[in-house]
């Protein structure tokens, strides 16, 4: 059995410089699930690959790249503009992950890229956060 990590869809701009920005949730010791923080996270990776007729590109456009945990992890939920609160949920309300993905990750418009982020926990539990990133030219 495999399992694929959910995918979330967004737009970003031809060239720009865009934001990822998501809740990332740990489980505690008590089983729950509980908004993560920087000391739950020891590693974080971006890499980009260009989708062609649905299937991801074996190519990456950027990456991998590290992505320092401690300028991207919150220690608290965040509400801040960014956030779309459609997104709240059994009783979590902001994002505590927030990453500047550079203008090269996305060179053409009209195209559709896979963003994809490898995160390893403090626990060495390894997970995936995916965007979906359709552009749109400038």
């Amino acid at each position: 059995m495999s399992v694929q990590a959910q995918v979330f869809i967004r737009n970003a701009m031809e060239d720009s410089s865009s934001y990822a920005l998501a809740r990332v949730l740990v489980k505690n010791s008590s089983h729950n699930l509980v908004a993560a923080v920087i000391a739950d996270i020891s590693t974080i990776s971006r890499s980009v690959f260009l989708v062609t007729d649905g299937v991801v590109g074996t190519t990456a456009v950027i990456g991998p790249t590290t992505v320092v945990v401690a300028d991207t992890m919150l220690n608290a939920l965040s509400t801040g503009d960014l956030w779309n609160t459609a997104y709240d949920f059994g009783g979590f309300a902001g994002f505590n992950w927030i990453d500047t993905v550079p203008a090269t990750a996305f060179p053409t418009g009209g195209a559709t890229y896979d963003l994809r982020y490898t995160f390893t926990s403090a626990s060495s539990l390894t997970f995936f956060l995916v965007f979906r990133v359709v552009t749109i030219a400038n």
